[in-house]
């Protein structure tokens, strides 16, 4: 009869017992997630801005970043694969770190411009002179300066047309001299007034807070 050495008994008995012991701890660690996905939620994978994102910016791989978080589940709307937001563009500006969802960015199907236009708003280009050269997302207010001689009650003859608007794009080069093209958001009654104070007077533009832009809704 086959007889094992006290030396392979021993090993035997040695791996019986690592196994056990193996088998113990993925236990008892299969055992812990679960509570901790009962205490404090399940682990799901989102994207987040890896910078800030202003309107306008077409969203590219180096401009996200993917996150995992423990607790309720995201938002319907929350984008979780890097592939459903690249090529998309930024409609509500984001900062560092926020979560992406479907309402920062704009369908595919829009055009480029259109991309950042929100429901009830218009965007207006205008030329505007003597003015510092703003950047995508800064805030400004649009003012108009009329001939004074046309002016019948001889009120001031410039005037705040839009104030606290976003400006969504500027062009690459200077229009003329020291003048630049901007693109801004508006209502429909601001691009009318916009449409005919540049055909009538002087229009430029003022840095403002970015509070202005809360301040005019």
């Amino acid at each position: 009869m086959f007889r094992r050495s006290p030396r392979a008994a021993m090993l035997w008995l040695a791996a019986l017992i690592v196994a056990a012991l193996t088998a113990s701890t993925v236990i008892a660690s299969v055992s812990s997630l679960r509570h901790q996905d009962q205490a404090f939620g399940a682990i799901h994978s989102v994207l987040i801005a890896r910078h800030d994102l202003p309107i306008g910016t077409p969203i590219t791989t180096t401009d996200l970043s993917t996150k995992k978080i423990r607790g309720e589940s995201p938002q319907s709307d929350t984008i979780t694969r890097t592939q459903d937001a690249v090529g998309l563009i930024v409609r509500a500006p984001m900062l560092a770190g926020d979560l992406v969802s479907a309402r920062h960015l704009a369908p595919r199907h829009r055009g480029a411009m259109s991309n950042v236009v929100p429901n009830g708003s218009r965007a207006v280009r205008l030329v505007v002179e003597h003015a510092v050269r703003p950047t995508v997302g800064d805030v400004v207010d649009v003012l108009a300066t009329f001939d004074p001689a046309t002016l019948a009650d001889g009120g001031d003859p410039t005037v705040v047309i839009a104030p606290g608007v976003t400006v969504v794009a500027v062009d690459a080069t200077a229009a003329s001299g020291d003048s630049v093209g901007i693109t801004v958001l508006v209502t429909p009654a601001q691009a009318s007034r916009l449409a005919f104070s540049a055909s009538t007077g002087t229009i430029t533009i003022a840095l403002a807070p970015p509070e202005a832009a809360r301040a005019a809704r």
